[in-house]
């Protein structure tokens, strides 16, 4: 039996973790062990990293107590956690900026989780991709879905032994805002209890970030139908053609598979129709996107427009 390449795609909050398992359910190869190959694992893992993220963290809770006798402590504690949650939930550009900073100079340094190599994380990360192909182990690779991820569909990441499957976990706009909400204060607070977790990043979850997004996501999805699965376009879609496309719906109570490339061919208007319906978007006369429900979207407030006091 030849070994898997799955290439896991979906928005932050889309349900990546549960489309590796779901997939793996679908092709029957559940009982199989799998390297998950995520550069952020990698990053998020290390300890300098977790030190410059508890570090942050410590800066906003510092910021956040309101010294004030007046309150109650009970009062202080509630003022406390309401600024902490505003300040992950509509960061500022400083607290985007220390996050960014922090994450990107570890993933450039050398020494990626005092690997022996004395590698950097981006470095680790294909020597991860390509220990495993030499060994012909099953691999999922995550990433966003915002581009046709032609470099890695080359015989020298993947070789020729490998079945390609591109896995799609399809969420609206509206979900996703709402899956969001509150997610990087929860798991900044599970870090700063447990410093065994790995230490999170910090996302932009606002309206018009989440729009661009879904959008991206959307046009690239509809591209590598027609260019990598109708068609075979070798120059957009690189030299190793992709087996098999699967999209799941994830915006009832859990996923459910509503396409399988190689059961469904079907023409590209009425693949736009389904996905567009999965991603609360349809396709309007001047090839822009809209709610397909009436009302509209209301955008995020910010609320939250201190600054942290040049603390970064």
């Amino acid at each position: 039996m030849s070994p898997y390449f799955i290439i896991t795609a979906g928005a932050t909050g889309s349900g990546k973790t549960g489309l590796i398992n779901k997939t793996m359910e679908y092709l029957n190869i559940s009982d199989q062990p799998f390297v998950k190959i995520l550069v952020d694992d990698l990053v998020e893992n290390d300890i300098n990293y977790k030190y410059k993220i508890k570090n942050i963290i410590d800066d906003v809770s510092k910021y956040c107590v309101m010294d004030n006798n007046i309150l109650s402590n009970k009062s202080k504690k509630r003022f406390k956690q309401n600024c902490e949650t505003n300040a992950y939930n509509n960061p500022n550009k400083e607290l985007y900026k220390a996050f960014s900073d922090a994450y990107f100079s570890t993933r450039k340094a050398k020494g990626c989780i005092n690997n022996s190599d004395n590698l950097t994380c981006d470095e680790l990360n294909d020597k991860n991709i390509k220990d495993a192909t030499s060994q012909s182990k099953n691999i999922v690779f995550e990433f966003t879905g915002g581009y046709i991820p032609d470099w890695l569909l080359n015989p020298t990441w993947i070789p020729e032994q490998y079945t390609i499957v591109i896995t799609y976990s399809l969420v609206t706009l509206a979900n996703l805002v709402n899956r969001n909400k509150s997610r990087a204060y929860t798991a900044l607070k599970a870090f700063d209890k447990d410093f065994r977790l790995p230490a999170p990043r910090l996302p932009d979850v606002s309206y018009d970030t989440f729009k661009k997004t879904v959008t991206s996501i959307y046009d690239v999805l509809v591209n590598i139908y027609e260019l990598c699965i109708l068609n075979y376009d070798k120059v957009k879609c690189g030299e190793r053609q992709i087996n098999q496309l699967l999209l799941f719906d994830n915006n009832g109570k859990s996923l459910v598979n509503i396409f399988d490339s190689n059961k469904n061919k079907i023409e590209k208007p009425e693949f736009i129709d389904m996905i567009s319906n999965s991603f609360g978007l349809v396709e309007n006369k001047q090839g822009g996107y809209r709610k397909k429900s009436k009302g509209g979207y209301r955008k995020k407030s910010k609320n939250f427009k201190r600054s942290l006091r040049n603390n970064y």
